[in-house]
């Protein structure tokens, strides 16, 4: 029989260790918010000092731009280089929130080691189950949630917009806006091949082709052809 405190509460190291797996819960669901909002890759959430938040800038009555800092690592050398990011409002909270929440001592608002899926099931878990329901927590789907798929629903929420894709390329760091039209989905300039994946709905975005248990390109695109299933196109990395 577990024994209990005169009071009839659990032993006070259960509670903290119920606790801690509270704050990792909420801390999980501010790299969610940030991630999903921003476009930031893992490499450049865990470099998110804990002063990323920039002060608000004001350009008239409901005109408030949100920014936070961190590094760019991928293209921009050994170290990265120093880099904002313009968020909504909701993701420079969750920023704030995480501040609050980050390891006593740590110069990073999160841990070196982002094991997104993991802490999204474990979150999920959570969030459905008695614990999660007791406190009126929405259902959450059985969906797996990676930074990749967060940057790419991302993209193609801003591309599909006036001027959209231009922002999409500068909102994810892209070198080349030959990388957002793959993101978004939007075939255009060099990214006009036809390759296309089985089922005809999506368009090879390296400009090659492969076969079946081959990892390697084979050769430039040509004419789709949906009745060989052996052909498949391939997302860049």
């Amino acid at each position: 029989m577990r024994a209990h405190s005169p009071r009839g509460r659990p032993p006070c190291n259960e509670r903290r260790q119920h606790l801690a797996r509270l704050l990792s819960h909420v801390r999980t669901a501010c790299i969610l918010t940030i991630a999903a909002l921003s476009g930031m890759r893992t490499s450049e959430l865990i470099e998110l000092p804990l002063d990323c938040r920039l002060a608000p800038c004001s350009y008239g009555p409901n005109r408030v731009r949100h920014r936070l800092k961190s590094k760019v690592i991928k293209h921009r050398g050994h170290g990265g280089s120093r880099d904002e990011w313009v968020v909504v409002p909701e993701a420079y909270e969750a920023a704030g929130i995480a501040r609050e929440l980050a390891d006593p001592g740590a110069a990073h608002t999160f841990p070196a080691h982002l094991d997104l899926c993991r802490r999204h099931r474990e979150l999920r878990e959570w969030a459905n189950g008695g614990e999660g329901q007791r406190l009126g927590l929405p259902h959450l789907p059985d969906d797996v949630l990676t930074p990749r798929i967060l940057r790419r629903t991302l993209a193609v929420e801003l591309a599909h917009r006036p001027g959209g894709l231009f922002a999409a390329k500068l909102q994810l760091k892209h070198l080349s806006v030959t990388t957002t039209e793959g993101y978004t989905n939007r075939p255009g300039g060099a990214q006009a091949c036809s390759t296309c994946w089985p089922d005809g709905s999506a368009p090879c975005t390296w400009g090659w082709r492969t076969t079946a248990g081959s990892s390697t390109r084979a050769r430039p695109c040509v004419s789709p052809s949906p009745a060989a299933p052996s052909e498949t196109g391939r997302w860049p990395g």
